[in-house]
């Protein structure tokens, strides 16, 4: 009881000092003191300022805020004489996002727990990147590791995914995770950016996994990044995007004499809505040393109310022209049960190759999902 006590006591004091203090500078500009407030008006005031606080976590400069998402995927696979299952905890992220001055300075950081499905550890932080506004009119500028704005879906949320996995096209060509810098630059209807990173992500190379989702430098070579956005209207949005650079594309040769491929990566897409009626088209063409290919997607989806929306997707992917097409028509319907902050997906898609002897494969799968 004492130690209560003594804690209301020191709240009382740090409540009643400010009042004094401000009370003490009116007295010095005015003839006479003014008179002392009432308890009741104190108490509704401090009241007041309590509830106008913003949301968020206490931190020692600027403001925090915390999110996070969650899922966890049931997968049944069936192919010829060869039937899979399995359950993953597919995502299972937090993000920290905050400023350290207002409208100035702000900073994200994504972490992911899970494991990934091909035995390999997922780096439990993501993202990592300040974002500065920049003098530049309507412009801010992110710095770290990051997504880059390469497609339409891959500067996307992945609780705002409209199907469990991401089409053929993200899969392939996207430069995924990069160490750089991006730019971004609104105008009244679109918008552009401007990045330099450490690399381009190559798909065709054996090397490609250390030139996607890295926090280092595979060589000295920079890729420049250009994309336009411009929104017509509310229901309308198309992109143009393109990468270049040049990168290191061979594992077999020792370091400093390996090959060099120039890289060209460019595409885009258009969405049109209304309503309850999406509907995205998007194409890629990708030139990487001697490597040509190029990806393609046409999808629609229909959400009669908030709480229930059908999707049918077909992607059509050549990494290599004339040499292995791969097809993939997917059909899913999702059930929102608080939009997409709690939802429940099934998607099922059948993978058909044009490679001779190939068998089509066939996958269901079902999501849970939970985002805050």
């Amino acid at each position: 009881m004492k130690k209560l006590l003594g804690i209301i006591s020191i709240l009382a004091l740090v409540i009643m000092l400010p009042l004094s203090a401000s009370a003490a500078g009116a007295a010095k500009g005015s003839p006479a003191p003014a008179p002392a407030p009432a308890p009741a008006p104190a108490v509704q005031a401090a009241s007041s300022d309590q509830t106008s606080e913003p949301s968020g976590v206490k931190v020692g400069v600027g403001d925090l805020q915390i999110s996070g998402i969650f899922q966890a995927v049931g997968k049944f696979l069936h192919k010829k004489n060869d039937n899979t299952d399995t359950f993953d905890m597919k995502r299972a992220r937090i993000f920290l996002i905050g400023s350290l001055i207002p409208d100035k300075i702000k900073y994200v950081f994504q972490g992911d727990a899970v494991q990934g499905g091909n035995g390999t550890v997922v780096p439990w932080l993501l993202d990592a990147r300040i974002i500065y506004v920049s003098p530049i009119p309507n412009t801010d500028i992110q710095v770290g590791r990051f997504l880059p704005n390469f497609t339409y879906y891959m500067p996307q949320l992945v609780s705002k995914l409209d199907f469990i996995e991401y089409p053929l096209l993200t899969q392939k060509f996207a430069m995924w995770r990069q160490v750089g810098l991006q730019s971004t630059t609104k105008f009244s209807g679109g918008s552009f950016n401007v990045g330099l990173t450490n690399s381009s992500g190559l798909a065709n190379s054996a090397d490609a996994h250390a030139y996607q989702n890295t926090w280092g430098d595979a060589d000295n070579w920079k890729s420049l990044l250009l994309r336009g956005n411009i929104n017509p209207s509310d229901n309308v949005q198309t992109a143009v995007y393109m990468v270049t650079s040049r990168e290191r594309a061979t594992a077999t040769e020792p370091i400093g004499a390996g090959e060099y491929w120039t890289v060209m990566k460019a595409g885009g897409f258009l969405k049109v809505s209304g309503n309850g009626l999406t509907a995205i088209v998007e194409g890629l063409f990708a030139k990487e040393g001697r490597y040509k290919g190029y990806a393609v997607y046409a999808q629609a989806g229909y959400k009669p109310s908030d709480k229930v929306e059908a999707l049918i997707r077909l992607d059509m992917l050549d990494p290599y022209i004339n040499d292995s097409l791969q097809i993939r028509p997917t059909l899913g319907v999702n059930y929102y049960i608080s939009g997409t902050n709690a939802a429940i997906y099934l998607n099922w898609f059948m993978d058909k190759y044009t490679t001779a002897g190939s068998n089509a494969t066939q996958t269901v799968e079902a999501q849970a999902q939970v985002a805050f």
